[in-house]
């Protein structure tokens, strides 16, 4: 019989499948965490519901936090996660229905204030991300629309020239 993996303290132990799927952490906790993830896969596929949506309004909620100046390591920290996570979201097309709403309760915690300003990194950071956001001509967020912002075909945060 082999041995079972026990997941590190500083994971997730039992609360996602992360541990699991990348540890091979075999503790019940685990196998429990990765067989509910499954069965709700399974049956979010069979009643038609979407494990991916569009990324549209998830990034111009991004992209609108830095214009006020909040840098990458900033957003992905709110949310909870290591400081490239809102950057590899913002290359993304689609995201999981959890990214989405993970964005939208950092969007609404940070997009009514400015980043912090005591330190000289502190200042530095929020003029990269404003002037990268003014470049590109992303909007801040009170010039988006809340009932347009995850449509795929307004235009309001000048897509294309980002993309050029």
């Amino acid at each position: 019989m082999s041995e079972r993996t026990i997941c590190p303290p500083e994971h997730s132990h039992g609360e996602n499948t992360v541990c699991r799927a990348k540890h091979g952490c075999q503790c019940d906790d685990c196998r429990r965490a990765a067989a509910e993830y499954e069965f709700w896969r399974y049956h979010q596929h069979r009643t038609g519901r979407k494990l991916r949506i569009d990324s549209t309004g998830t990034i111009r909620r991004i992209r609108a936090l830095q214009a006020l100046g909040w840098s990458h390591e900033a957003i992905s920290a709110q949310a909870g996660f290591g400081h490239g996570w809102s950057a590899a979201i913002c290359r993304r097309g689609m995201v999981s229905p959890t990214t989405a709403a993970t964005i939208v309760r950092v969007y609404d915690a940070m997009s009514m204030r400015l980043p912090p300003a005591q330190t000289i990194e502190q200042v530095n950071a929020a003029r990269r991300a404003r002037n990268h956001a003014a470049r590109m001509g992303w909007p801040p967020p009170l010039a988006l629309d809340d009932d347009t912002i995850d449509l795929p075909d307004n235009d309001e945060t000048n897509e294309r020239k980002a993309a050029a």
